[in-house]
């Protein structure tokens, strides 16, 4: 059994595309509300795939959060529901479409070759919904994005931390990586008042940058910018970005190659 685990707080405006997007590829969502104040308690009601809604009381913007809280809790509730593996997902992350449908393919491999944790690219999104950020670490970035659930799931040490810690279990650290040549697109940094507000946010939530050492300047310095298009095997659901991105960055006015026959496809 394949559970896609969320975290969300406030995420009605990319929601309902990354529900849509896991749809067909998981057996199960279970989502945790962290004291959202929009419609996303009602986004994740209409979704049948959805299976548990763990939540967090409301309170301040930038007072709480509390990533590997929220991560433990989602992890012990897919294994009470009989998760075998679990995908890691958030509402402004979209997934290479071949992964997807490559994924119970990709699990057995991971088993049979003894690399439990599944690793993708991850691609920052940046001015265009068909390109991302690839100069210096941008083009470095991966993401452990799926792996298996261990009888016994503890979560200490140093990977284990507030911001930035790694989602798998302490009983999964050491374990090998299958890395894979698929991409998980993150659409937040697309717009350049996304990539301000994250940088705020984050400066905000850890204001001496005791979780991440780098700090966070550099998430709007646009030094030594390259841009990278996608490539024709590297398409997600774009029929599932929002409505304002569609408009704001049409891909074929982006002339990602093959991306466009796709594009016409999906909106035809």
């Amino acid at each position: 059994m394949l559970v896609a685990v969320m975290q969300l707080r406030n995420e009605e405006y990319h929601l309902a595309g990354c529900l849509a997007h896991l749809r067909d590829h998981v057996d199960a969502i279970v989502a945790l509300d962290d004291g959202s104040t929009d419609g996303t308690r009602a986004v994740l009601a209409a979704e049948p795939k959805v299976a548990d809604v763990l939540t967090n009381p409301p309170r301040a913007e930038m007072e709480g959060w509390d990533e590997l809280g929220n991560r433990t809790r989602l992890l012990e509730r897919a294994k009470a529901l009989g998760a075998r593996w679990v995908l890691c997902c958030d509402a402004d992350e979209r997934f290479e479409q071949d992964f997807l449908v490559r994924l119970p393919d990709t699990l057995r491999k991971a088993e049979k070759r003894d690399r439990p944790l599944i690793t993708v690219r991850y691609r920052e999104l940046w001015d265009g919904v068909a390109q991302y950020r690839s100069d210096g670490l941008w083009g470095k970035k991966t993401r452990c994005c799926a792996f298996p659930l261990p009888e016994t799931m503890t979560f200490q040490g140093k990977r284990h931390t507030k911001f930035h810690g790694v989602w798998y279990p302490q009983q999964l650290e050491g374990a090998k990586h299958l890395l894979l040549p698929h991409n998980l697109y993150h659409l937040r940094m697309v717009k350049p008042e996304g990539r301000q507000a994250r940088r705020e946010r984050y400066e905000q939530l850890d204001p001496g940058s005791r979780y991440q050492r780098l700090g966070y300047d550099y998430l709007t310095d646009e030094r030594g910018l390259k841009l990278t298009s996608l490539g024709g095997g590297e398409a997600y659901a774009f029929d599932t970005l929002p409505a304002d991105l569609r408009a704001r960055y049409p891909v074929e006015a982006r002339g990602a190659g093959g991306l466009r026959r796709i594009f016409r496809r999906w909106f035809s």
